[in-house]
């Protein structure tokens, strides 16, 4: 993903026959989104000066994890198009897509460690909103729950071709450690966006 790109450009160019952009960069874009969202109802709410900067840089990092997730797909295509056929080769192009794999699985997972960290920012953003920004609010925190629920899709469909059982069990007790909970809280921040806007 380019950041040069208009959002038409980008909605074209995920709809194109193109690998990149993917289902990885709609996921961290999902998640800038939410993190834009909530910056801007701080900002018309609590006006918190410290969280707002931590909301900026959260969403400054995602948008770089969206270029970067089609970044790591090209080097797994790459690595993928190496010659295989005598027995050195083999064994580098073997080498070159296990190690892609691993970059290609460690971008959706840094993903999924921002998300986790805006859950945290999200909740107080929530509690403080202003009635009048309460349904941006709301909308942030369905984001959110939407965007780390499927970036784990990009974890394990990298995992799914990697013959590595450390790396792979590894990878996922830390995708397991970020997803523990988020329905649940999502769910809070939800019921609370109702209580406001339906009392």
């Amino acid at each position: 993903m380019d950041k040069t790109w208009t959002l038409e450009q980008y909605l074209e160019r995920l709809a194109s026959r193109d690998a990149a952009p993917g289902g990885g960069a709609a996921v961290a874009v999902t998640g800038a989104q939410a993190a834009a969202l909530l910056a801007m109802v701080d900002r018309l709410s609590a006006d918190d000066g410290s969280r707002i900067a931590r909301l900026d840089a959260a969403r400054e990092r995602l948008e770089l994890l969206a270029h970067e997730d089609g970044e790591a797909f090209q080097a797994v295509m790459a690595a993928n198009k190496l010659p295989n056929g005598a027995p050195d080769e083999k064994k580098a192009r073997t080498a070159a897509v296990k190690s892609a794999l691993k970059g290609a699985t460690e971008v959706p997972l840094a993903v999924m460690g921002a998300l986790d960290g805006l859950f945290d920012l999200a909740e107080d953003v929530v509690v403080g909103a202003k009635a009048y920004v309460a349904s941006d609010a709301g909308i942030a925190a369905e984001l959110l729950g939407a965007a780390m629920k499927a970036a784990r899709f990009n974890v394990l469909v990298n995992l799914k071709y990697l013959k590595d059982d450390a790396y792979a069990d590894d990878a996922t007790r830390r995708m397991n450690g970020f997803a523990d909970g988020k329905k649940e809280r999502r769910k809070a921040m939800v019921k609370q966006v109702r209580k406001v806007l339906e009392g």
